[in-house]
């Protein structure tokens, strides 16, 4: 891969350095490193033989080659190690199945991107229950026992949507979506653009949604029998890297002029901009969601974070309920600041 988003990551990384070296202020002047209660050990180097987990339901997925990139930031910086996991099907039992497995090794710690909610809400309860600390990230499962999600707000990722749209489309248009259904993630993604639309841009219109399913294929399949069941389809919103992928290739198929725009900042996205297929792309920054998810789940496991000293009788995480790793719109206009 080409170095993208290397100023985002830049400035990311230079936020996280400054608040790591806040937590290791206790450094001497002669290099010696002490932690706060005054021991030589310093408490933010790990070890190899600490092993954490990303686990997600696509991990070849460029989005989630990207979380795991910066997930290997962060390890590389504490000194610890990381592995990549998850089900190779997009079939939630499979999904739960894939993590339940991971977490049999009884790593360190564990993030995770929970296909759909419900389902995950138990195994990951289970995991904590057995003494192995949990993130989520990119997609969240609110009412289990995890310590933090780290991501975006998605529903706001929708909406963003929904005023890209109005702003490249001030006359109206027609709007098909090509997505991967059942993933609880995208569904909040489109209610949120379906919403914003509803209240506030009367000209645009969702006339079609199509499930893109796993791969470009099936979505470049799924693509082609919407547009020929509604010809008057003015603009697709692709929900994945893949459908916008596999949307541009039945776009292009069909000998038509429709824009295909999309959510994340990876290379396929990056390039139809820059060629003028796409008109613009919501970035969550996943680099950023992996970073992030490696420090907290290294501060939860050395109990480095303590803001309630007996939060922990009473079930409150000392970690932030949410950490947001924000959304940009990202147009011909700000494209080199992602590559």
């Amino acid at each position: 891969m080409r170095n993208k988003k290397k100023i985002l990551r830049s400035a990311i990384t230079a936020t996280a350095a400054i608040a790591i070296v806040g937590l290791l202020s206790a450094c001497t002047a002669d290099g010696t490193s002490t932690s706060p209660s005054g021991d030589s050990e310093n408490p933010w180097v790990g070890d190899k033989s600490e092993v954490y987990q990303l686990v997600d339901f696509a991990p070849s997925y460029a989005f989630f080659v990207d979380v795991y990139a910066g997930f290997q930031a962060a390890a590389d910086q504490l000194g610890v190690s990381v592995e990549h996991g998850g089900g190779q099907q997009l079939d939630v039992g499979v999904q739960v199945t894939a993590f339940e497995q991971m977490a049999a090794k009884k790593p360190a710690g564990i993030a995770v991107s929970p296909f759909d909610a419900q389902a995950f809400t138990g195994p990951i309860d289970a995991v904590i229950d057995g003494g192995v600390p949990v993130v989520t990230f990119d997609s969240d499962a609110p009412e289990s026992k995890r310590s933090s999600y780290i991501g975006t707000d998605s529903y706001a990722g929708g909406v963003a949507a929904a005023d890209a749209l109005a702003q490249f489309y001030p006359d109206g248009a027609n709007i098909g979506i090509v997505t991967l259904l059942g993933s609880t993630n995208f569904e909040t993604r489109f209610r949120g653009m379906q919403d914003k639309i509803d209240s506030d841009y009367p000209n645009l219109n969702v006339i079609a949604t199509a499930n893109g399913g796993p791969d470009a294929n099936s979505s470049a399949a799924a693509t082609q029998s919407m547009l020929q069941a509604n010809p008057e389809i003015d603009v697709i919103v692709a929900g994945t890297t893949s459908s916008l992928v596999g949307a541009l290739q039945a776009v292009k198929e069909a000998n038509l002029s429709i824009k295909v725009n999309t959510f994340d900042a990876v290379e396929p996205t990056i390039d139809s901009i820059r060629s003028g297929v796409t008109d613009f792309a919501i970035s969550q920054a996943p680099w950023s969601m992996g970073y992030w998810s490696l420090i907290n789940l290294y501060a939860l496991k050395h109990d480095l974070v303590n803001p309630f000293p007996n939060g922990s009788d009473f079930g409150i995480s000392p970690l932030p309920e949410f950490t947001n790793t924000g959304i940009q719109t990202i147009t011909k206009d700000n494209l080199d600041a992602f590559e």
